[in-house]
C-alpha cells in the first residue's frame, strides 16, 4: 500500500483473488492489465462487471500488446 496524503493504492498479486480484495477495499477506481498470469484480463474484467461489489466501479484497462 502506498499512502499519499488522502490517496491509497493497492496491489493485488494474485489476479484470482482479485474480487475479494476489491469486496474488502471497496476502491473507487480498478486499474486492471490484460496481460497477467493464470487468469486472462478480459475475464477478470467480466468477473469484476458482475461482481455485486465491483459492478460500479470504474475500470482502466491497460496492456502492453501493440495488436
Amino acid at each position: 500500500m502506498l499512502d499519499v496524503d488522502d490517496l491509497k493504492l493497492f496491489y493485488c498479486q494474485d489476479p484470482r483473488q482479485a474480487c475479494l480484495e476489491a469486496e474488502k477495499i471497496r476502491p473507487m477506481v480498478i486499474l486492471l492489465d490484460l496481460v497477467m498470469p493464470d487468469v486472462d484480463g478480459m475475464t477478470l474484467l467480466r468477473q469484476l462487471r458482475t461482481h455485486r461489489v465491483t459492478i460500479n466501479i470504474p475500470i482502466i484497462l491497460l496492456t502492453s500488446i501493440d495488436e
